[in-house]
């Protein structure tokens, strides 16, 4: 049940990027995709143990563990690359000079 609760949470989370970012005229589809594609991915890396090893197997929990490390790692490297993308392009900046990003 409490998976439910995070949906909703999520859901909300969403809406309210949704609504301030229309406002302020920054809303992106594709930047929104990107973000949705990610978040499908991590959840079917943090689900998949839990369908496909046995619970009581003894690799499991070391399993579930380091597929959670790299789930978190994933979420901290996707929250620094999302913030280089610009507010108007919705494309990366670029630290090269002249590069054009």
């Amino acid at each position: 049940m409490w998976w439910l609760f995070m949906v909703l949470i999520v859901g909300y989370i969403g809406f309210s990027a949704y609504g301030r970012g229309k406002r302020a005229g920054i809303w992106n589809w594709s930047k929104f995709g990107i973000t949705l594609g990610f978040a499908a991915c991590i959840c079917l890396l943090v689900t998949a143990p839990i369908l496909l090893i046995d619970l009581k197997s003894p690799y499991f929990l070391p399993v579930y563990i380091a597929i959670w490390v790299v789930a978190l790692a994933g979420i901290v490297w996707f929250a620094i690359y999302a913030k280089r993308w610009t507010k108007k392009t919705g494309t990366q900046e670029s630290g090269t000079p002249g590069a054009g990003g």
